[in-house]
């Protein structure tokens, strides 16, 4: 990248967003999916999904929001669970930025 920083990156797109605001979603959707993992991640995640989505590149997506629930994380209903070496999820989403797109 440019070897910008999380302000740096802030500042710019704040300033381009004068001119047209949808300019957020088109620069930030791909580092929506990204945000959990650098905030909560531990650094086994952080290599294996983070460097992932550099190398090859990916695009990652937040998938939040859920019928009846909006956005409010605490209320999610989706679950995942192991069995044996695979998860299995169950839940319903919907109006989930970059989804159709992200890998």
């Amino acid at each position: 990248g440019l070897g910008h920083n999380v302000f740096d990156d802030s500042l710019i797109v704040e300033e381009m967003s004068y001119a047209c605001s949808g300019i957020n979603i088109a620069i930030y959707s791909p580092k929506f999916g990204q945000i959990p993992v650098i905030l909560a991640g531990n650094d086994a995640q952080k290599k294996k999904y983070l460097g992932r989505i550099v190398e090859e590149p990916l695009h990652a997506s937040y998938c939040v929001t859920e019928p009846g629930g909006g956005s409010d994380v605490n209320g999610v209903k989706t679950k995942a669970v192991k069995k044996g070496d695979e998860w299995i999820m169950n839940g319903q989403k919907m109006w989930i930025t970059s989804g159709g797109i992200a890998n």
